[in-house]
């Protein structure tokens, strides 16, 4: 083939690009998207997986969790119908009723195997039937204390009811425990002191605007005490409170809280 001056034409075969595989029409881009879309199946079907992993993981928590809530509940349940001196029966029963809210929070919180869930149902169980009407209001609070121990953040976030709310604004000092003082025996003035205000508060000497104000004040000491300060704040409420609600304390004053030693 010539060209009008008379020049010859290059020839170009089509076929010599391709290649023994044939010409690529569509080029390197359509391979891209191949891949582009084969990442993206992958992601759904991993997606689908773990979402179907998380419904099963998600259905045995909340079947776990009801089971707890089950066994706790009827180990508590008796403790509504116990009748504590001093203590109306309304207030009784919402004491007993956040103490319940706080045990299904506790075996609801994911951290607990059904093995571990009938052993606090039983411990439960077991308080409530050695139980009795003058020490059931100790025997809450003592509850209360010791699920703390194990689950601080679950019982610092749950709200006590009744004659519990006074008593809980000095429930955290049972971490703050005087250098050389036995921790058990610590326990024991906090929850007995946590006791005194439970009758302080249930004594209908003092207006519930004398209560709450009373609470604010505790928080504000609490919040501020130390190792080294707390006997003193404890030892304070044993002077001031019964006199000022006109009663005399059912539980004798704890030996380690007495003037001498809380100096």
């Amino acid at each position: 083939m010539q060209t009008p001056d008379g020049g010859r034409v290059r020839r170009v075969r089509v076929d010599a690009w391709a290649g023994a595989g044939g010409f690529d029409v569509l080029g390197p881009r359509f391979k891209g998207r191949r891949v582009v879309l084969g990442a993206l199946l992958g992601v759904l079907v991993l997606w689908g997986a773990l979402a179907l992993a998380f419904r099963g993981w998600k259905a045995r928590q909340l079947d776990r969790a009801s089971y707890g809530a089950r066994r706790v509940e009827a180990a508590i349940g008796p403790w509504e119908r116990v009748e504590p001196p001093g203590i109306g029966p309304a207030a009784w029963r919402e004491a007993v009723g956040a103490s319940r809210a706080l045990l299904v929070a506790v075996v609801g919180s994911g951290a607990m195997e059904k093995g571990g869930m009938d052993a606090l149902a039983d411990d439960v169980a077991g308080r409530v039937s050695a139980s009795r009407p003058e020490t059931a209001p100790t025997d809450l609070l003592r509850l209360w204390a010791d699920l703390g121990r194990r689950a601080g953040p679950i019982v610092a976030r749950s709200r006590p009811g009744g004659p519990l709310v006074l008593a809980s604004a000095v429930a955290p000092l049972a971490a703050a425990a005087p250098e050389g003082v036995d921790r058990a025996e610590w326990l024991d003035a906090v929850v007995a002191t946590e006791a005194l205000l439970v009758e302080v508060s249930s004594s209908g000497r003092l207006s519930p605007d004398r209560i709450a104000t009373l609470r604010e004040t505790l928080s504000a000491r609490v919040y501020a005490a130390s190792p080294r300060t707390s006997r003193s704040v404890l030892s304070g409420l044993w002077d001031d409170l019964p006199r000022e609600a006109g009663i005399t304390p059912r539980a004798p004053r704890p030996s380690l809280l007495d003037g001498s030693k809380a100096r």
